[in-house]
């Protein structure tokens, strides 16, 4: 009989501990979302060792193997997902309620990373306020399980000596394409198992016995290395990590290096990772990382700006106790057939377990999430989501439409324009407004505008293949066009101001700023929005589905200069270039405000709604309108300091 492996117990721990304290806000641990990839190294290592075994010895059955792992997997999630139903039903607004209904129908799919994968684009920050959003990796997991037996089946038929070198290859070439894809497809990358199978097949490498027998001295500093490989990844790396790619080789490393050490009983490192504590928390780590995510997610809507420390200690304490019991009295009864005891029954009850689950996803997505349970002044603050511009479909950029600058729209009166307005998203909806407020002056605004794609010559980041080439597009128009003589630029700046952007994106934009100029243009430069940390027509609505005030939500105007402290240092210094203050009509010197006379002024956490665009426009006309016509603007006060009065 093989030997209880105290140490992946310990080593189940070091993944699972560092997640937990990643999602709940410890900074320290900044790459603490590698303990995902420890975990799919362990599982394969581990279900791998089962097949090989069975097919050996002429046992394999797929019924058995599916069989445990629905013991396995299952009755944790239908706890957790009783659980959901009913915090969501009383905390979250229509449109949350419904996503949760479409996670319902995918989990039991085992496809929620596919969900969340085709959700993951820019304007869609309200995933990471999905209670579910964590079950991807479960996805991905039995996905490899769908394939991975019948791949083993067929090599041992066919290869029976090369079962070692096909998994091998495997690896290679999932590991390949996770290393391109990161960087030109990274939501691709991280959530489907195309580009996530190379971690599982490690540990199957593991088990499949990938080299001879070493000695005890090198087995015990195998382990140290793969201790010290894991601690750098959860230390060092950062939501700035290109991630997964090549950089989840490290702690996938680690944990290897930790597994085949620890074959050898005498290995130190690994009978200190066999201790009791971090056994412990090994032997309830699936059920901890099943409840961590949902507790701290309906934290957030109960504590919207933010935590403190003692309510941060609380969600660690309740989703250590619901693990605990999680694990005592859902997962160790199921898992020793003390309950639902043959597969007959086991299959019958999930089956119809199944069937439930799906018919009230299906009740969720169909009712709509269930508006009538809101308030009315909840229901309009949660329209607020789709208050974007609404020819942004057709007017704005984004890769894979491939917009000539002739394509984009021109608002305003109907003449030739003279007006350009060149930015990012943040400019889709200030596009509309500038247009509407110079109308009446018989002038026009020819936009271009480009998610994640600011007006920066010879820059773009890792998401926006196609940014280079448009800017240069752009700007080749604008020069073709004297007349277009005022162009206003807008971006995101904060976003772009991150250490692996920071030098090419300020370089870029100066250099955009000072062509124009050569090329005759006057440029207007329109400083940054504030923005929330959530997205906030989702937040405004659970808030006051509880009995809060919006006015609990503005946002905090230190916090906006702080986050765009580099921002406003790069446009202050910018030569002959006028200047536009949108903060001036959203702040004072303690905070920024999010809605006006009832209305939301943003569709997510920074955009800008079209009532908010309209507004700030609204508000800056004096400056703008002689702007917009090429004349000199009204006296613009001094901008105010924040900090000044935190």
């Amino acid at each position: 009989m093989d030997r209880y492996r105290e140490d992946i117990d310990g080593l189940r721990a070091i993944a699972v501990i560092p997640v937990v304290l990643y999602h709940v806000g410890l900074s320290i641990f900044s790459g603490g979302f590698v303990g995902v990839d420890i975990f799919f190294v362990i599982s394969g290592y581990l279900i791998t060792q089962i097949i090989l075994k069975e097919i050996r010895n002429g046992e394999f059955s797929m019924l058995r193997f599916y069989e445990r792992r629905i013991r396995r997997i299952y009755p944790a999630v239908l706890g957790l997902t009783i659980f959901v139903v009913i915090a969501a039903a009383l905390l979250l607004p229509a449109q949350q309620f419904k996503s949760v209904g479409w996670t319902l129908i995918f989990i039991n799919l085992y496809a929620s990373n596919v969900l969340f994968f085709k959700q993951a684009d820019y304007f869609n920050a309200d995933s990471e306020l999905n209670p579910f959003l964590h079950t991807w990796s479960l996805s991905v997991e039995e996905q490899f399980y769908v394939i991975f037996p019948i791949f083993l089946l067929i090599i041992f038929r066919l290869f029976k000596n090369n079962i070692r070198a096909c998994i091998l290859l495997s690896i290679v070439i999932s590991f390949i394409a996770s290393s391109y894809a990161v960087f030109h497809w990274p939501m691709a990358t991280f959530y489907l198992i195309p580009f996530r199978a190379w971690e599982l097949a490690i540990g199957a490498l593991l088990a499949a016995g990938i080299t001879s027998r070493t000695s005890s001295a090198q087995n015990t500093a195998l382990s140290g290395i793969g201790l010290i490989f894991i601690l750098i990844s959860i230390f060092l790396y950062s939501s700035e990590t290109t991630f997964p790619g090549a950089s989840a080789l490290l702690p996938c490393l680690g944990a290897a290096f930790l597994i085949y050490g620890g074959a050898d009983a005498r290995n130190p490192i690994n009978r200190w990772l066999g201790n009791p504590v971090f056994r412990h928390f090994g032997l309830i780590s699936y059920s901890l990382y099943l409840w961590h995510w949902p507790i701290f997610v309906f934290g957030r809507y109960l504590y919207p700006n933010g935590a403190t420390v003692s309510v941060q200690i609380a969600e660690l304490l309740i989703a250590w106790i619901c693990a605990y019991l999680s694990w005592r009295y859902v997962e160790a009864p199921f898992r020793k057939k003390t309950v639902l005891r043959n597969r007959q029954q086991l299959f019958g009850f999930f089956g119809a377990v199944t069937v439930v689950t799906f018919l009230i996803g299906g009740a969720l997505v169909y009712a709509k999430g269930f508006s009538q349970r809101m308030p009315a002044a909840a229901i309009a603050l949660e329209k607020a989501a789709g208050d974007s511009n609404p020819r942004r479909q057709t007017c704005h950029g984004d890769d894979g439409k491939n917009m000539r600058p002739e394509s984009f729209c021109t608002y305003g009166a109907a003449v030739p324009p003279t007006i350009a307005l060149w930015g990012d998203s943040h400019g889709a909806e200030i596009s509309s407004a500038l247009g509407a407020l110079v109308q009446d002056q018989g002038l026009a605004v020819k936009t271009f505008t480009y998610s994640q794609c600011p007006p920066a010559l010879k820059f773009t980041v890792t998401t926006r293949h196609g940014c280079i080439a448009h800017n240069d597009q752009v700007f080749a128009y604008l020069q073709a066009h004297p007349e277009i003589n005022v162009v206003f630029m807008i971006a995101n700046y904060h976003i772009y101001e991150v250490d692996v952007y920071r030098d090419a994106f300020e370089s870029g934009f100066t250099q955009a700023v000072t062509a124009l100029q050569q090329a005759g243009k006057r440029v207007v430069v329109i400083y940054p929005f504030p923005g929330s940390r959530y997205p906030l027509p989702i937040m405004a609505a659970a808030w006051v589905m509880q009995g809060g005030d919006v006015q609990d939500l503005v946002i905090p105007a230190p916090l906006y200069e702080t986050i765009n402290a580099r921002a406003f240092t790069m446009l202050d210094h910018l030569p002959n270039a006028d200047r536009l203050h949108p903060e001036a009509a959203l702040c004072d010197q303690a905070t920024c405000r999010i809605e006006e006379k009832g209305r939301l002024l943003y569709f997510d956490n920074t955009h800008l709604s079209m009532y908010g665009a309209s507004y700030v426009m609204n508000y800056l006309k004096d400056q703008i309108i002689p702007l917009a016509a090429n004349r000199e603007p009204a006296p613009l006060a001094p901008r105010v300091s924040y900090r000044s009065n935190p």
